[in-house]
């Protein structure tokens, strides 16, 4: 990501140092994860800051770094040639869909949250008149993380089944959806306990706008 976001307060307004590097390291994560408006990465960004930093300052000075990486991002992008992991992901995860598969990526909370969220939007998908064999996602945590981890594990289940045979049927056809467009995935012990993974991700996803 982009050194121009190097910080420039003025001398008698500077920020707490941990604090600026906090700030930093949430923006670079939310813009480069690609997922999160503008409004999501200042609200988390100032939630961050908020133990060393509050007030007018800190609002002005986050607002200006957020619209700095978006920007760089943007530079960014432009430089991007084809077809990258991020798209082949989205490609695998409409063919999910299309197979009554619910793909729910970047899926807001924590993962006890996002495991109970998960079956209101099967609920959803249901009212609508859409018919639900199963379901794969991951949460937001690991959006920002994947510059680091290269890696995604995509948690599945299909309602109203324990963990069986038919769940391990429903592993093979996600795997096989994204080895398809020729990412690199595994499922370790071939145990339904265990989520998909999608590895050595270079992750290169188009900022929200």
């Amino acid at each position: 990501m982009p050194s121009a976001l190097e910080p420039t307060p003025a001398a008698d307004t500077a920020p707490p140092s941990e604090a600026v590097r906090r700030i930093h390291e949430t923006i670079l994560a939310h813009v480069a994860g690609g997922y999160d408006s503008r409004e999501r990465v200042v609200e988390d960004a100032t939630a961050v800051a908020a133990q060393w930093w509050q007030g007018g300052d800190a609002a002005v000075f986050i607002a200006r770094e957020v619209d700095s990486a978006f920007a760089e991002q943007a530079k960014a992008e432009a430089t991007w040639k084809g077809i990258t992991d991020c798209d082949k992901i989205d490609r695998a995860l409409a063919a999910l869909e299309r197979k009554g598969i619910l793909a729910r990526p970047h899926f807001k909370g924590s993962q006890e949250t996002a495991d109970a969220a998960i079956h209101d939007e099967v609920g959803k998908a249901r009212a609508a008149g859409k018919k639900v064999r199963g379901w794969v996602y991951w949460n937001e945590t690991q959006t920002w993380e994947v510059l680091q981890t290269k890696e995604l594990a995509l948690i599945f289940g299909a309602p109203s089944l324990p963990p069986d045979e038919r769940w391990a049927a429903l592993a093979r056809e996600i795997l096989q959806a994204f080895k398809a467009e020729g990412l690199s995935a595994d499922w370790p012990y071939q145990n339904a306990a265990y989520p998909v993974i999608l590895k050595n991700l270079d992750w290169k996803r188009r900022a929200m706008k």
